[in-house]
C-alpha cells in the first residue's frame, strides 16, 4: 500500500513541477531514447515529446500506478521513438527525392512485363476473399502491425499471422495455377 502511495506521490510531484522528480524522469527517458541512437537534436526533441506525453497521461489519469513512474515514462519514451521511426520510414518511402534512379536504362520490354505482372497481381487480389483483401489492406495500406490488426479485428496476434499465412498460400496457389495454364496454352500453340 505504501508503494502505491509513493507512486501517486511521484506522479503528483511531477505534475507540480518538482525539479528532483523531473530530473529523474528526464534521465530515465534519456536512457531509452539514447538507445535508439538518433542524432543529438532528434534525441532532445524526442525526450521533450516524451515528457510532454507523460505529463498529459498523468493529467488525464492514464497512469494507474501499476508500475513505477520511471517504468511508465520509459514505456512512453519507447512508443514515442517507435512512432518517430514509422513516420521517418513512411516519409522516405513516399519522398521521390529518396527514391533511387536506375543505374542503366531498362530494356524496352521490362516496363511492359512489369505492367503485365502488376495486372495479374491486381486480378489475384480481386479474386481473393473479402476477408483476405481487408486483411491485406490493414497490413499493407494502413501499415498496421499484426498486434494492431488483431486489436482492430478482436483476435489474437497469432490468429492474424495464421490468416495472413492462409491468404498468402491462396495467392501462391492461384499464381501457380495461372502459370501452369499459361504454359499449357503456350505448349498447345507451339505444337
Amino acid at each position: 500500500m505504501q508503494e502505491k502511495r509513493d507512486k501517486a506521490a511521484d506522479a503528483a510531484a511531477f505534475l507540480t513541477g518538482e525539479p528532483a522528480i523531473h530530473a529523474q524522469m528526464r534521465q530515465a527517458i534519456a536512457l531509452v531514447v539514447g538507445g535508439f541512437r538518433f542524432g543529438v537534436s532528434t534525441t532532445e526533441e524526442l525526450i521533450q515529446e516524451t515528457l510532454c506525453r507523460l505529463f498529459i497521461s498523468l493529467r488525464s489519469g492514464s497512469y494507474r500506478g501499476e508500475a513505477s513512474l520511471r517504468t511508465f515514462g520509459q514505456r512512453i519514451a519507447e512508443y514515442t521513438c517507435l512512432e518517430h521511426l514509422r513516420r521517418v520510414r513512411f516519409r522516405t518511402e513516399v519522398d521521390p527525392a529518396h527514391m533511387r534512379e536506375p543505374l542503366e536504362a531498362n530494356p524496352p520490354d521490362t516496363d511492359l512485363l512489369r505492367a503485365e505482372e502488376h495486372r495479374r497481381n491486381l486480378s489475384r487480389l480481386a479474386a481473393m476473399s473479402a476477408e483476405c483483401r481487408a486483411l491485406f489492406g490493414l497490413i499493407f495500406i494502413e501499415r498496421l502491425s499484426y498486434v494492431e490488426v488483431g486489436k482492430r479485428l478482436g483476435i489474437s496476434e497469432t490468429a492474424v499471422k495464421l490468416r495472413v499465412h492462409r491468404c498468402r498460400l491462396t495467392a501462391r496457389l492461384s499464381a501457380a495455377e495461372e502459370s501452369a495454364d499459361r504454359r499449357a496454352r503456350r505448349h498447345s500453340v507451339d505444337s
